[in-house]
């Protein structure tokens, strides 16, 4: 599975930032605090929730940084402050098939924006592998299929329709969950006798965030181009691009999950 483009990552880390539940990012620091051994963020990007997260564990956690993406790995390291540089490990490491290895002695194991794209059956391994070494997870920012515009157009459910229909496919972890991904999580997590935290962590896009609003449209657009003229889309990428710019909102979406091993 490769990864996302870095500058995706890096145009949406801020709206990531302030959507994340403040009150599951200090509770998953607090837990990591009273363990021993790395924090493993699995399919850790450009290192964005090194950054939200590593503040509020006092600067002082190691980490390992995992990920299938050469580049991406290379542009968290450049992104690491000098005094971080000893504590963070960069692992390669195919994220479609983890290995249990990953997860020993870990003290949480972290991801964001991930759950999503795999499967059921990769979510309900990755909790048993979890209870079996008894790391808690922190994961952030799944979707959860909710999109509502300020401004509506004829247009949206069709498109929306599309976006959920494609988030169905495989993206390398079998078949996607999409918006079913939050609930699978907790109840997944819950059969192997983890205690759950969750709340929505939604982005709200406004005016300042046109650039992303036309990046995150285009792609929604890109997915329903097999049901509707391309002189349709190019017009609704056009109308939502205005609204952005008339300070219009956006609402997605989007579940934090903390969760805490038995025991």
């Amino acid at each position: 599975m490769s990864g996302f483009e870095a500058d995706w990552l890096t145009l949406r880390e801020p709206a990531d930032r302030r959507a994340r539940n403040p009150i599951l990012l200090e509770a998953a620091a607090a837990y990591a605090l009273e363990k021993i051994g790395p924090i493993v963020d699995l399919g850790c990007g450009t290192g964005s929730t090194f950054r939200a997260l590593d503040p509020l564990t006092a600067n002082g956690r190691s980490w390992i940084f995992v990920d299938d993406d050469p580049r991406l790995l290379d542009r968290a390291l450049e992104a690491l402050p000098a005094t971080a540089n000893e504590r963070v490990t960069l692992q390669r490491a195919d994220l479609a098939q983890p290995t249990e290895t990953l997860f020993a002695g870990a003290a949480l194991v972290t991801a964001s924006a991930l759950f999503d794209l795999v499967s059921s059956a990769y979510i309900v391994e990755l909790a048993q592998a979890l209870r079996r070494e008894n790391v808690g997870l922190y994961t952030a920012l799944t979707v959860d299929g909710r999109v509502e515009w300020e401004k509506p157009h004829a247009l949206d459910e069709i498109i929306v329709e599309a976006f959920a229909r494609d988030q169905k496919t495989d993206k390398g972890f079998g078949e996607g969950l999409g918006g079913d991904a939050a609930a699978v999580l907790d109840d997944a997590f819950r059969a192997e006798g983890f205690s759950i935290r969750s709340s929505t962590s939604d982005w709200l896009l406004g005016a300042d965030d046109a650039e992303l609003q036309d990046a995150f449209h285009k792609g929604f657009a890109q997915t329903a181009r097999a049901r509707l003229d391309a002189e349709d889309l190019e017009e609704w990428l056009a109308f939502r691009a205005s609204a952005a710019r008339e300070g219009a909102m956006v609402r997605v979406g989007h579940r934090d999950c903390l969760a805490f091993p038995p025991g």
